[in-house]
């Protein structure tokens, strides 16, 4: 099965007729995809996948394709996408190369419990596995992606893809969310499934119900806290209106941590940034987790604390809890809108032991908030003035799409989100470079309902700056702010702190932004003051085209990590 066979493969299955009695594997594929809502597929196309693109070339109505320069910015913009709407996204590249370019961006979304659909190429079936060096051939491809996602599915008997589109779909959708992989070989994209009529693929979760045992049990902890506190994650998402009503009635901070920002905006009083939360942790009693890992808790330390779990995936319950316990002291397993409206309602009308005290209490988070505030702002003038500028720029409803850089982190507890998803960040996995190509996809998703904002440095900005290119091609309006000090800033700072000055690799040497952007085709323009910063952010919305500002430090802002992020276990 060689190089001139595999060639010959492609052109036999491209001259072969779509007059088959059932749909063919490529046409369940498309309205597989198409049935769930998504109406956009990021791509780069490729041999591998020509049979499934020829399909969707008559269903561009309902599919339309976005092609990209680089696989990385096909999956990274599906994410943000996802992230953005809630709802799932797909993407699609070829085996082997294309797929290991896209793996970044697949990690991310399984970190932050992203549904994205990835459609992955193969090599004709008859040569998988068997080491012959096809094009794009590696080892155990499935392997990788079984590891990068919730699910992944090889599709090889034609008869069979019914299902297993099926099954993919309900593993993304089910339970914790999360990206799933479904790879197709080219012969068998053109092969006939069997299925005469299109089916039904839509899946339909069953309705959600908690167990009224555990429902009471956690009342009854949350019931005798004194000073309890709430973490969110992104789990938590759609559950804002009743996580809301939980920390009014109890009086109690509502924390998010890398996600999970906007859920309860930012300007409501119970909202408070987790540095500041650290600094009242020792006096709380009882946490209860909605939709959230935790990862503040399991750092902060947990003796002496009882904690309350509203969760979804059982696997994440032993991962947090109090020392000498296995599990927390008490759980309702459900997603969090539908186990935090439960636990709201069986709060409602008991009596409370933190309602003694609850105004003072308020009174003591304001008070912490308002003191952090103006220490960061001072501690942080050129980073604060910045984000304030850019801010003041921005529609009340931006999206603001943060990048691993010291202007994102300190955004971590600066930024006023509005609202749930209008606050996206990568979670755990902090990975370098995905914004710019992760807010195209949002901007797109979005497009004609609410406006996105990037801010990047120049070291991540240069992984997917590329795409201004797609941003031109597509005319998607996103406004991205490139911080410029010629180096991987956070790096540098951290290498200032705890290394004496002993810089080593972090140094760049960065184009004219301006003048790129420009070569593209996008508008584009430099601001070196806030005044000019807030000014030329109004004007890029203003604009609702690509846009591009660059903004050039002579000196790298100070990285908030030592300080502000990497806190330190104070309960023991």
């Amino acid at each position: 099965f060689g190089s001139r066979q595999y060639l010959h493969c492609f052109f036999v299955m491209a001259s072969m007729s779509n007059d088959n009695a059932s749909h063919s594997v490529a046409r369940l594929t498309l309205e597989a995809i198409v049935q769930h809502g998504i109406d956009t597929l990021y791509c780069v196309p490729g041999v591998q996948n020509d049979n499934f693109f020829d399909v969707l070339f008559d269903h561009q109505d309902r599919l339309k394709p976005i092609q990209v320069r680089h696989e990385q910015s096909a999956a990274y913009m599906a994410l943000g996408a996802a992230l953005s709407t809630g709802k799932p996204q797909a993407f699609c590249v070829v085996p082997g190369p294309g797929m290991l370019n896209a793996t970044a961006a697949m990690c991310t979304a399984y970190s932050v419990g992203a549904p994205v659909f990835a459609l992955i190429g193969q090599v004709p079936s008859k040569g998988i596995g068997k080491g012959k060096g096809l094009l794009h051939e590696i080892k155990d491809q499935s392997g990788h992606l079984e590891r990068l996602t919730k699910f992944t599915t090889l599709i090889t008997n034609p008869t069979e893809a019914e299902a297993q589109l099926r099954a993919a779909f309900e593993a993304m959708l089910s339970g914790r969310r999360g990206p799933v992989a479904v790879e197709i070989p080219p012969n068998v994209y053109k092969m006939p499934s069997g299925v005469v009529n299109v089916p039904d693929f839509m899946y339909r979760p069953p309705d959600m119900r908690v167990d009224p045992d555990q429902v009471a049990k956690a009342a009854s902890v949350v019931a005798e806290a004194k000073c309890p506190m709430i973490m969110i994650g992104g789990g938590a998402a759609d559950a804002g209106t009743y996580v809301r009503e939980l920390a009014e009635l109890l009086g109690a901070p509502v924390v998010p941590f890398r996600v999970g920002h906007g859920i309860v905006p930012t300007d409501h009083f119970c909202s408070m940034y987790a540095s500041v939360a650290y600094r009242m942790w020792n006096d709380v009693d009882v946490v209860i987790g909605i939709g959230s890992r935790m990862s503040c808790a399991r750092d902060w330390g947990t003796a002496g604390l009882k904690i309350v779990r509203i969760e979804i995936d059982a696997t994440e319950l032993p991962k947090v809890v109090a020392p000498g316990k296995h599990s927390p002291d008490a759980v309702i397993l459900a997603d969090a809108k539908v186990g935090t409206a439960a636990l709201v309602a069986e709060l409602s009308g008991k009596s409370l032991v933190c309602a003694e005290g609850k105004d003072a209490r308020l009174a003591e988070s304001e008070r912490l908030s308002t003191s952090f505030r103006a220490e960061v702002t001072d501690r942080f003038k050129v980073a604060c003035g910045l984000l304030e500028a850019i801010q003041r720029g921005c529609p009340d409803d931006v999206v603001f799409v943060d990048e691993m850089t010291n202007l994102g982190y300190i955004s971590k507890f600066l930024w006023r989100t509005s609202g749930p998803r209008h606050h996206l960040s990568t979670g755990y996995q902090g990975n370098l470079g995905w914004g710019y190509a992760s807010a195209l996809g949002a901007a797109n998703a979005l497009r004609g309902k609410k406006r996105v904002l990037s801010i990047n440095g120049d070291g991540g900005f240069l992984f997917t700056g590329v795409e201004m290119a797609s941003a031109k091609l597509h005319e998607i309006p996103l406004v991205a702010v490139v911080v410029n000090d010629n180096a991987f800033g956070n790096v540098k700072s951290l290498q200032e702190r705890w290394y004496g000055g002993r810089n080593i690799a972090c140094q760049l040497a960065s184009p004219d932004f301006v003048k790129m952007a420009e070569s593209f085709g996008i508008a584009a323009t430099r601001a070196d003051t806030p005044e000019e910063l807030e000014s030329a952010v109004r004007k890029a919305f203003e604009a609702s085209t690509p846009y591009l500002i660059e903004v050039q430090l002579d000196d790298t802002l100070e990285s908030p990590h030592p300080d502000y992020v990497l806190l330190p276990q104070i309960r023991s």
